[in-house]
């Protein structure tokens, strides 16, 4: 018997994964919100948090 986990999937509630802030339409954050695909977790990520792991990448030398 194989066990498969779904991720959550926070597509509908339109929050940013990584820091919980909306990203819905007039919230700010619309514009620049990217999807996110993880193992555990699916959604949204907002341009702020993802530029902070754009930023963090660069300075451990992270080549994707």
């Amino acid at each position: 018997m194989e066990v498969v986990i779904q991720p959550m999937n926070l597509f509908e509630s339109e929050i940013c994964v990584d820091c919980g802030k909306p990203c819905h339409m007039g919230s700010g954050r619309f514009v620049n919100r990217y999807a996110y695909y993880g193992d555990e977790v699916e959604g949204w990520r907002c341009g702020e948090c993802s530029a902070e792991l754009d930023r963090l990448q660069e300075e451990l030398g992270f080549d994707l």
